[in-house]
């Protein structure tokens, strides 16, 4: 068993993953040191919601955006499809901000920008966060 600081020196430096059967099927994430061969096993069944909760993160800028685009689109009716789609050509057309063209349907999509991210943990009104809600709407929701 290694101790967290041993851990620690495993997960922070150049390292090889691995799963492994565990009692619970292939649930042993097996941590390799690729230098000098140490291991470290974690049994991924043991997570508690708890642990679960604390240990995920939200993910890449990339990955966000297109979540966060799927969840708008899921939340979106046709005739919102439609009003989206003519503002964003709008908006690109005469190069301004889409809350500039129709402000009552920015503050409608912010609010789906701030569902999804409250969803996944981030602050929307953290403005040291990765995630700008504003950016993505003018800029990334396409």
């Amino acid at each position: 068993m290694k101790n967290l600081s041993e851990a620690l020196y495993i997960i922070r430096n150049s390292k090889r993953f691995d799963f492994e059967e565990g009692p619970n099927g292939t649930t042993i994430l097996t941590i390799t040191n690729y230098f000098d061969g140490q291991k470290l096993y974690l049994d991924l069944a043991k997570i508690d919601e708890g642990i679960l909760k604390q240990l995920q993160v939200p993910g890449s800028t990339d990955d966000l955006n297109e979540r966060c685009r799927e969840y708008i689109h899921e939340q979106l009716y046709s005739e919102d499809e439609e009003k989206l789609e003519t503002l964003l050509e709008k908006a690109a057309e005469h190069r301004v901000p889409m809350s500039r063209i129709d402000y009552e349907f920015y503050t409608y999509l912010y609010d789906l920008v701030y569902d999804f991210c409250d969803s996944v943990g981030i602050d929307v009104d953290n403005t040291d966060e990765y995630f700008n809600a504003d950016d993505f709407i003018n800029n990334q929701l396409y």
